[in-house]
């Protein structure tokens, strides 16, 4: 069970804490320790075998006693600033929500934008408590991982195929068969990719990635967006799936300084009185 303050190891690679747990457990929001970034939303789904719950290397931030009185004054000035704001969640987490959030704190407390968000992702990677906002008075180590994929065996890895770390070379064959399978997308299907993948790049390699790995790496590759203007086509994108940026009321300054026409096939037949 994935708990709110976790810090999980996906895919052998990559430690993340869990900022937020939906309550019907169906999606998380998780912050990468290891990367400047933000927060991000993940299907449950997609990681139900392919993370394991690690130490928290911030541990050693619930104990003060080895901070200076600088570090201190610097963490309470911190936290005045983001106390406010760390508890509106999930919106803070949302980015079509965070920037509003954000915009009465910038406004109110005097801070740039780029302090903000520095205090805020420490706040998040460091253990979401006062002192996470404590200097780097210690330090800690990245975690070694190896060939093995970490975690409980897979249920159905006879089936799905166990899979394996994901190294560096890994991600870089996968964002090629990414931009190949998004020139095909219409065309081929994620489950043919996959196996033309295992065909070229893992055929006599036991350490294999999974299926569910595939597709893990592909959402997070592609934006929903894109995903689906490569399934369909960009001109059926565009004719059914694009955004509305603007209306017609928007477009006109008043009464009359618009027309717009529209053609309808009626179902009728116009015949000439002279030539019937």
């Amino acid at each position: 069970m994935i708990a709110v303050n976790q810090v999980l190891l996906l895919s052998g690679e990559e430690r993340v804490r869990v900022l937020w747990v939906d309550e019907k457990y169906t999606y998380i929001y998780v912050i990468s320790i290891d990367s400047n970034s933000l927060p991000e939303r993940i299907d449950i789904s997609d990681i139900y075998d392919d993370y394991e719950a690690i130490e928290d290397p911030f541990s050693y931030l619930l104990d003060d006693s080895n901070a200076t009185e600088k570090t201190r004054l610097a963490r309470d000035k911190a936290w005045s600033i983001v106390s406010s704001i760390v508890s509106e969640v999930p919106e803070i987490y949302i980015k079509q929500q965070r920037g509003s959030i954000l915009k009465d704190t910038i406004e109110t407390k005097g801070v740039h934008k780029k302090v903000l968000y520095n205090y805020l992702k420490k706040y998040w990677q460091r253990g979401m408590t006062k002192n996470s906002l404590l200097g780097d008075y210690s330090k800690c180590g990245k975690v070694k991982t190896g060939d093995l994929k970490p975690g409980r065996k897979r249920e159905f890895a006879d089936v799905e195929g166990e899979g394996t770390a994901i190294t560096p070379k890994i991600k870089k064959i996968f964002e090629t068969v990414f931009k190949e399978h998004a020139k095909n997308a219409e065309k081929r299907s994620m489950a043919s990719s996959y196996r033309k993948m295992l065909v070229e790049y893992f055929k006599d390699d036991e350490n294999k990635p999974s299926y569910h790995q595939f597709i893990r790496r592909y959402k997070r590759f592609s934006s929903p967006e894109e995903s689906l203007k490569a399934k369909v086509g960009e001109k059926n994108f565009n004719k059914d799936n694009r955004p509305i940026l603007s209306n017609s009321t928007k477009e006109a300054f008043g009464p009359g300084s618009k027309y717009q026409i529209d053609a309808t096939i009626a179902d009728v037949y116009l015949a000439s009185e002279i030539n019937r």
